[in-house]
């Protein structure tokens, strides 16, 4: 369903394609973080006058993982979030085969605190 979807908005399927290495990181280029800032308050309007159950809010690659517990402009973008929205937020936290889950523990209880307080 979600293929034939994207066909017709235009979207190519590359799922035959393999996985694709990408190196995205945060600079602290806030050129970029405004952008999307202001992109996901929208989304959080939206999301509550459509009465809207879950608001996703980022998706995690595995590269970033641990340069989202630095990043103090994550609090700042959910408490604006909170203001606009009160449904459920979602953060999809990536995890690999190899990934530790007990050092990861750290991480998705600070990100369930600040998602669900």
């Amino acid at each position: 369903m979600f293929l034939e979807l994207g066909r017709r908005f235009g979207q190519k399927d590359v799922s035959g394609y393999g996985k694709v290495p990408l190196n995205i990181f945060f600079d602290g280029d806030d050129k970029a973080w405004s952008g999307y800032s202001n992109v996901i308050l929208r989304l959080a309007t939206y999301a509550e006058e459509n009465s809207v159950e879950y608001l996703t809010i980022g998706t995690e690659l595995n590269n970033l993982n641990h340069a989202i517990e630095a990043d103090k402009r994550w609090v700042k973008l959910i408490y604006q979030i909170r203001q606009r929205y009160t449904g459920k937020l979602i953060y999809t936290h990536n995890f690999k085969g190899d990934s530790d889950l007990k050092k990861s523990e750290k991480t998705m209880s600070w990100l369930w605190l600040i998602l669900w307080v």
